[in-house]
């Protein structure tokens, strides 16, 4: 358990980045099972992706601002 305020807010920024990798995967696996009838839906499903990945990219500067640099790997802090 984090003992201190910033580290405790890093293991929270941390979490919801692994919660996000974890929506991106569950959503490829859905672009891949819906791409072979639907390419309707992959189509719907690579915007989402695309807006996550970006959205991740934003979580990691706001890490950088808040706490200097992005982390090497966030998942040490989960």
């Amino acid at each position: 358990m984090p003992t201190n305020p910033r580290s405790r807010l890093k293991k929270k920024m941390s979490s919801a980045l692994h919660d996000l990798d974890l929506c991106v995967l569950h959503l490829v696996d859905l672009y891949e099972i819906f791409g072979e009838d639907h390419a309707d839906y992959q189509e719907y499903l690579d915007v989402q992706i695309t807006t996550l990945l970006q959205v991740k990219e934003w979580m990691l500067d706001f890490w950088a601002r808040a706490w200097g640099s992005r982390p090497d790997d966030y998942e040490k802090w989960r």
